[in-house]
C-alpha cells in the first residue's frame, strides 16, 4: 500500500524480511501506524517481490474470542440447569417412591407391634373380669344399702353421705382398671418421646396381677426410684414389656415366682429392666432361635411366633439391647429364665 483511500498520506508501514523468516506466507503480531496491536498476515506474490498484506485489530480478535466464551458460558450454564433440573425431578420421584415404601412398611410394622400387643394384653387380662367385677359388687352393694337407708325414718345424713363415698371410691377403682387397660391397648407414634420405666411397670401389673394371682404366680418388684426416663414413646415400651411378662406367665403354668428389677448404670447412660421367671428354663437349641421370626414352641395357633422378634427389634431401634439368659433342670438345680433390657436416656 502506498497511499490512504483517500490519498491523504502516504503510509511508510514496511514489513521486515527477518519477520517472514523467508516463507512464503506467515502471521506475526506487530504494532501498526496508529500504535494500535494488530495481528497480520502476508502471502508473498510468486514471479515477483510483492507481498500481499492482510491484517486486523487484536481487540476485534479478542472481542469474538469473548463472544464465543460468553456463548460457551451461556449455554453451559443452561445445559447445567436443565441437567439439574432433570436430575432433580428424577431424584425427587425416587425419594417419593422410597418415602411411600417408608411409609406403607411402617404401617405394617406398626400394624403387627399393635397385633402382638393385644395378643399379650389378652392373656394377661384373663383375670380382669375379677378385678373389675369387684370394685362394681361393691358400689352396687352399698348403693342398694344407702337406699333402704334412706328409707328409715330416722336415718342421718352422714351415714348416707359415707355409703356414697365408698361408691364413688369404688367406683374410680374400676375406672382407673379401665384406663390402664386402655392406655395399653392404644399406639403412639411419637419417635420423640421419653417414658418411665417404673410407671409403665406398674400399670401394666395392675391390669395382669389379677391373672398372676389365679395363677399362682407370686409377684415382685425392685423398682429403683429417681431414674431418668427413657427414650422411646410409651406404647413401644409396653408393647416390649407386656410380651416379656405374657412370655414369662405362659412359662409357669404350675405357679412360680415373677420378679421385676429397674436401675440406672449411670456410666452408660443407660436403664436395665430385669424380668425373672422360675419356669423350666431354655434349652439350648431354643435359645440359638429365640429370636427368630415366626419361631415359636407354641402349639400350632397358639403363637404366631413373632413376639421375642418384634420386641428384639424395637429395642435394637430404640438404641438399647435385649438378652437372655436361662437354666433347665439338665444344667442346674434351679430352673428359670432371665431377660435383661436395656434402654439408653440420652
Amino acid at each position: 500500500m502506498s497511499a490512504s483511500r483517500f490519498g491523504a498520506k502516504a503510509l511508510e508501514d514496511r514489513i521486515s524480511m527477518a519477520q517472514t523468516k523467508g516463507l512464503p506466507q506467515g502471521l506475526y503480531e506487530t504494532t501498526d501506524y496508529r500504535g494500535e496491536r494488530v495481528l497480520q498476515a502476508y502471502w508473498k506474490v510468486e514471479g515477483f517481490p510483492w507481498y500481499v498484506m492482510a491484517d486486523q485489530d487484536m481487540a476485534e480478535i479478542l472481542n469474538r474470542i469473548q463472544k464465543v466464551g460468553r456463548d460457551a458460558l451461556f449455554y453451559g450454564i443452561l445445559t447445567a440447569l436443565i441437567v439439574f433440573c432433570l436430575a432433580f425431578m428424577v431424584s425427587t420421584g425416587i425419594v417419593n417412591i422410597l418415602k411411600s415404601k417408608y411409609r406403607y412398611e411402617k404401617e405394617l410394622e406398626f400394624q403387627v407391634i399393635q397385633k402382638e400387643k393385644l395378643a399379650s394384653l389378652g392373656l394377661l387380662t384373663s383375670g380382669l373380669a375379677h378385678e373389675l367385677n369387684t370394685p362394681l359388687a361393691n358400689a352396687l352393694l352399698y348403693t342398694q344399702i344407702a337406699k333402704e337407708e334412706l328409707e328409715e325414718p330416722e336415718i342421718k345424713l352422714k351415714t348416707v353421705q359415707d355409703r356414697l363415698s365408698t361408691v364413688v371410691g369404688e367406683i374410680h377403682q374400676g375406672s382407673m382398671i379401665i384406663r390402664n387397660l386402655l392406655d395399653f391397648s392404644r399406639h403412639s407414634r411419637h419417635d420423640g418421646d421419653k417414658t418411665d420405666v417404673n410407671e409403665t411397670l406398674e400399670k401394666l401389673m395392675k391390669i395382669a396381677g389379677s391373672h398372676c394371682e389365679s395363677n399362682r404366680i407370686a409377684v415382685k418388684m425392685k423398682l429403683q426410684k429417681g431414674m431418668p426416663k427413657i427414650i422411646g414413646d410409651a406404647s413401644t415400651i409396653q408393647a416390649i414389656l407386656t410380651n416379656l411378662v405374657s412370655n414369662a406367665v405362659e412359662a409357669m403354668p404350675d405357679g412360680g415366682n415373677l420378679s421385676f428389677k429397674t436401675r440406672y448404670v449411670k456410666v452408660l447412660k443407660k436403664v436395665k429392666i430385669e424380668i425373672r421367671d422360675t419356669g423350666p428354663g431354655i434349652s439350648k437349641q431354643v435359645m440359638a432361635k429365640i429370636f427368630t421370626p415366626f419361631f415359636t414352641t407354641k402349639q400350632q395357633g397358639s403363637g404366631t411366633g413373632l413376639g421375642l422378634f418384634i420386641s428384639h427389634e424395637m429395642v435394637r431401634k430404640l438404641g438399647g439391647d435385649l438378652r437372655v439368659v436361662s437354666s433347665t433342670h439338665a444344667e442346674a438345680v434351679k430352673t428359670g429364665t432371665l431377660f435383661t433390657v436395656e434402654f439408653p436416656v440420652e
